[in-house]
Formats: C-alpha cells, structure tokens, sequence
C-alpha cells in the first residue's frame, strides 16, 4: 500500500513540474516543494534508510499510519494551494515571464535600497557581535529586535534585487556583503542568499545557467551543513566562524543531518503532533489573530503549541489538528493570494520583487515555522498588494 501511495506521489510530483514548465508561474514552487519533501522522506523510508536520522529521533516515535497521515496532509496543502492559485488565474490571459530580460533603470536607487537593509541589520545585531561573541547568541549585548523583524521582512525583497545590478563587479561585490553578514550570525537565514539570488536571476532573465544553479545550491548546501556544524561552539563571528572552517572543514556527517533536518524533521513532526496532540482553540485563534501580540497571551500560545522544548509544532501540524478542512481552506486561500498579487503585479511594480520574496519565506519555512510567524508573513503580503495598488508604479 505504501508503494502505491509513494507512485501516487511521484506522479504528482511530474504534474506539477510539468505545469511548472508550461505556465513558467513561480508559485507552483510551493507544491513542488512541498511533494518533493514527502517523497524524500517515503522513499528514505520505505525503500531505503537515508532518511531516518532526525533530531530527537522522532522516526523511532511515530507509527507507520501517523506517518502515512503526514504526507496525506503535505499532498492536501500543495493540492488546496494549487487549486487556490487556479481561481485567481479567472478568465484573464495567463501572465507568463516576460521573454525579454527585465531591467531595473534606476541602478543607484536600487544599490542603496539592497545595502540600506543589510546595514540596518548590522546596527540592529550589533557589529561587534557580527565580529566575534561568546556563544550562537550573546546575551549581554542588546539586539534591536524592532529592526531585526523588519529585516526578516525586507530582507528577501532585497535579497531578489541583487541580480538585477548591471555591473557585474558591483553585483558580486554586493552580494558576498549580503551573505557575510549573515554568515556572520551565525544564522541559517543565510541560506536565503543564495537561493533568493538564483530566483532573482530567474526573474530578470528567464533563464538559468548551470553555473549559477550549481555554484548557487552548492553554497546553500555548504552554509546550511556548516551553520549545523557549528551551532553549539563557544565563539562565533566572521572572524571564528572563518577560523572554524579553515581549521575543520566540513563533517560530511552534517549533510545528510541538515538536509534531513529541512524534510524528514518536517514530515516526522507532523506526525508526531498528529500522534499525540489535540486540537487547541484558544491557541489556533490567537495564531491566525492579526493583531500585535502584546494585546494577545502569545506566552500561552507558544507554551501550548510545543512540540518539543524549543520545538514548536509546525503550522502544518496545528492546521491539520483543527481539521482537514481548515487545512484546506487556509492553503486555499494562501495559493489564491500570492498568485493574484504575482499575476497582477508582475512587470507592474517593484512590489512585486517583495512579494516574490515574502511567498518564498512563506514556502520554505511553511513546514518548520509556527502558525503565528507563518500568518503574519500572509498578513503582510496582503498589506504590501493593497499598498501597491494606491501608490504610484515604480517604472521597471
């Protein structure tokens, strides 16, 4: 029965890469990744053992029917999002790429907008600590929290933007800033550099070259294996965190730790949750409430949505707890947004790049964050399309 469900799988998966290539829509990441995901895990699982390993060893916790469960619930969020995005296409001509590169004519204004983010960053982590500090996060120094979250919230629009700087040497030289940084903080949000670079490629191009796919993934790989690695070190910083990979390298053990950290962890949480948790109310309401969580017991919502200590459940989890229909209906709702603020933005405005990168944070981090974190990101992308349609267009 598994292997009938795992080929059901893998046919969903040539669907929607099909659909992928024919409509050239960037939403339809979504489903692919979210059915890539389940067929990672099911084939390391059934057919193989690659994919067993997690943190807290949650596959020796979970039964074969609650796993089974989890990748039911995966396949009914890609499905409802899909399907989401399909009313928002109505009768209007599907929108694709333009075949022409895009450019972005106002290359001063655009240089200072990607720098202006990142600085802000810096002076909101404080430079010192990005050079060195005691432990993943120091505590006696005070971060900015204010200007951290606005980070997390621009960043990926600025991070989108680096490809379209037309002078190569400034587009290099900008984009080892950007990821400096981040490496610097030791954070996997530096993993977004990379990736949003080769989205961002894609957008102003229409087209990837093998070189950047491949120079491109492999860093992501490499930050993302490397950050694993050095977690729990007493020092970090630019300069440790360099001194760290000079002196030890890579541990191979840690790719198919991180790469199992991003899917099976996922998959495993899910049923997990499923296994052992019911559904909570009060803390499903206050995660969707769009209002700043000093006026909510946000304390209680994280002490109840725990999956493990300093595990939260995932939004995936506490959406299938409140019931397939939620679930559907929130995913639903969640295609349809992005792709009528993509479809009708697209070429349009510079909002459009936001928003682009507001739905990638929104896929990726989709199966690990908690409901609150993954509303909010919906909540501002609805801000940013209104915004966008009662101001003056940026001229592309």
């Amino acid at each position: 029965m598994l292997y009938l469900f795992l080929l059901f799988i893998f046919c969903l998966f040539v669907f929607f890469l099909s659909e992928f290539k024919r409509t050239q829509k960037i939403y339809l990441f979504f489903p692919i990744f979210y059915i890539t995901t389940i067929l990672y895990v099911l084939g390391g699982t059934t057919v193989l053992t690659f994919a067993v390993d997690a943190p807290f060893d949650l596959y020796k916790q979970i039964t074969e029917e609650s796993l089974v469960y989890s990748c039911v619930t995966f396949v009914l969020a890609s499905c409802s999002f899909y399907l989401g995005t399909k009313l928002s296409w109505g009768r209007r001509k599907r929108n694709k790429f333009s075949s022409h590169a895009l450019k972005i004519t106002n290359q001063k204004l655009l240089l200072f907008t990607i720098l202006l983010v990142y600085i802000a960053y810096v002076i909101g982590y404080d430079i010192q600590s990005l050079f060195y500090r005691q432990g993943y996060i120091d505590n006696s120094n005070n971060r900015n929290e204010v200007i951290l979250i606005l980070f997390f919230i621009l960043s990926p629009f600025a991070t989108v933007l680096i490809p379209f700087l037309q002078k190569k040497h400034y587009m290099y030289l900008v984009y080892m800033f950007c990821y400096l940084i981040l490496f610097s903080s030791s954070s996997r949000f530096a993993v977004m550099v990379p990736f949003l670079f080769v989205v961002g490629s894609f957008l102003r191009n229409n087209t990837l070259g093998l070189r950047l796919i491949v120079f491109n993934a492999a860093l992501a790989i490499f930050t993302f294996v490397f950050i694993l690695q050095i977690r729990y070190y007493p020092i970090h910083g630019l300069l440790p965190n360099i001194t760290s990979l000079l002196t030890h390298g890579i541990d191979v053990e840690y790719i198919y730790l991180g790469l199992n950290y991003v899917t099976s962890f996922s998959v495993f949480g899910v049923a997990y949750v499923l296994q052992n948790f019911t559904h909570n109310q009060v803390a499903f309401l206050i995660s969707i409430n769009p209002l700043p969580s000093g006026f909510l017991n946000v304390t209680y919502m994280l002490e109840v949505l725990e999956m493990k200590k300093s595990a939260p459940m995932s939004a995936l989890s506490v959406l299938t707890l409140a019931g397939y229909p939620i679930l559907c209906l929130y995913y639903f709702l969640s295609g349809y947004i992005y792709s009528k603020a993509l479809r009708e933005l697209e070429g349009k405005s510079l909002f459009y790049y936001i928003i682009v990168g507001l739905f990638m944070l929104f896929t990726l981090f989709s199966i690990q964050y908690n409901l609150r974190g993954l509303t909010r990101i919906l909540y501002f992308t609805i801000f940013i399309y209104f915004i966008s349609k009662f101001t003056i267009k940026v001229k592309l």
